[in-house]
């Protein structure tokens, strides 16, 4: 028996050992170092890559399946074309174009370990991991801090340039990115976290899955994810399965959906599903989900929270809505809520909990315009003065739709002046705007809750008219 028992331990050692051997020979490790310039790394579809050193203008033949693995220090880059794969494990890397993806390419990260990448130049064109037109999918289960104040997003497009391609984070790893908060500094910091540059289109696709942890803060007028100053977006934001994500714009983008600017309209689709956990923040004048400070939310946008997704959606300090349009942007597109979906919606001030903005000329809840909460939905909405708990923002007119119906449950309030449903102060219910609760939905709508205002504004109907 005992004999037996050895050759068996004897055996499994074996196995271990081969095995071990095996993974080292499928991997090829390149040690970062002050002396290293860049690589560039091409794969194919055969699963071959070649890594070039810039140092040097060696080549490196890379077998079918071989690991790249990248540890260590240096002030160096990447870059990444065709269907390029490598490993980033440990790694601390510093330049003012860390990664970049060429465009076409089809190209994966892994991250193992505690990984940083630094873009140490402050305005620089280049974010900290560059996606134009490419396709990138980030995975494993390390760890990755993006410091810079750039005008490239942080991960995606350069300054001006589109970003037309796909970002897919999934697996286990988490993504940090620094907050430090770089207001007054010549504005270095306009583009999004994760989306598109400065001046520059969200037309791809951002997507978060798995059970991968993203915190994504723009320094400053950026959208935490989506498009930078002066961007529009037409693309789609996917929050799916079990993904964590806080996202948010350091002063009047949106936390997800538009940075601030003119240009900054939205027009495509983020969708919120699974079990996703998502909390999205404007710290000023952007919704937490849809515009930042400027644009629109035009009729062919659309915001869908389903599944059992949980959305913590809020502007901090000032006036756009928790869910929709900003200060003065008007309010044309969708916000469709439902499935077991939990969403608690809030303005800081005076635009809707879930609607348009505070508004002057502009802002209005259009006759595009709806909200549709359905099936088992639990939605808490709240206008922190002026505005509806769900409809117009302070002094701006509603004509759209709000359908409540299923078995969902909504609280619906305005703090101060503003219609529980319907109209913040000074707004109109204009001809054509309708209420309409069916089914065996469950509805609270209430202006003042501590009453010291309560002839303000209706419960269901218009805010106070000055």
């Amino acid at each position: 028996m005992k004999t037996q028992r050895k050759i068996l331990m004897t055996l499994i050692l074996i196995i271990a050992a081969a095995l071990l051997l095996t993974a080292s020979a499928f991997a090829k490790e390149y040690m970062l170092s002050e002396e290293s310039i860049g690589f560039q790394v091409t794969g194919h579809a055969d699963g071959t890559q070649e890594v070039y050193h810039y140092s040097d203008g060696t080549t490196d033949d890379i077998l079918e399946n071989e690991e790249i693995i990248f540890k260590g220090e240096g002030n160096c880059f990447i870059d990444l074309l065709a269907e390029a794969k490598v490993t980033l494990n440990s790694v601390n890397i510093t330049n003012s174009s860390p990664v970049y993806i060429y465009d076409n390419a089809n190209a994966a990260i892994t991250i193992r370990g505690d990984n940083t990448l630094t873009n140490d130049e402050d305005g620089s064109g280049n974010g900290i991991i560059t996606v134009n037109d490419g396709n990138l999918t980030i995975k494993g289960d390390g760890k990755l801090t993006l410091v810079g104040d750039t005008y490239g997003a942080k991960i995606g497009s350069e300054v001006v340039e589109a970003m037309s391609g796909t970002i897919h984070i999934t697996d286990h790893v988490e993504i940090i990115t620094d907050d430090e908060d770089c207001w007054g500094d010549d504005g270095w910091c306009d583009g999004a976290c994760i989306g598109s540059g400065v001046d520059g289109a969200f037309t791809g696709e951002v997507k978060i899955d798995g059970n991968s942890e993203v915190t994504a803060v723009s320094n400053h007028i950026g959208a935490g994810i989506g498009t930078g100053y002066m961007g529009k977006f037409t693309g789609r934001v996917i929050i799916g399965e079990n993904a964590i994500v806080h996202a948010q714009s350091g002063a009047n983008g949106a936390g997800i959906g538009t940075g601030h600017g003119n240009k900054s309209d939205f027009a495509g689709e983020i969708r919120i599903e699974g079990n996703a956990d998502v909390t999205a923040v404007s710290r000023n004048s952007g919704a937490g989900i849809g515009v930042g400070y400027g644009g629109d939310f035009k009729s062919q946008g659309k915001v869908i929270i389903e599944g059992s997704a949980r959305v913590f959606a809020i502007t901090k300090y000032l006036n756009g809505a928790g869910i929709g349009s900003c200060e003065d942007g008007n309010f044309g597109g969708s916000v469709i809520i439902r499935g077991n979906a939990i969403v608690h919606a809030k303005s800081g001030y005076m635009g809707a909990g879930i609607g348009s903005g505070v508004g002057g000329e502009d802002g209005h809840f259009l006759s595009e315009g709806q909200v549709i909460i359905e099936e088992n939905a639990i939605v808490h909405a709240q206008s922190g003065a002026n505005g509806a708990g769900i409809g117009s923002g302070g002094g701006c007119d509603f004509k759209g739709d709000i359908i409540i119906r299923g078995n969902s449950t909504v609280h619906a309030e305005s703090v101060r002046g503003g219609a529980g449903i319907g109209t913040g102060g000074a707004g109109d219910f204009a001809s054509g705007g309708r209420v309409i609760i069916e089914g065996s939905a469950n509805v609270t709508a209430i202006t003042n809750s501590n009453g010291v205002f309560s002839s303000n504004g209706a419960g269901i109907g218009t805010g106070h008219q000055a």
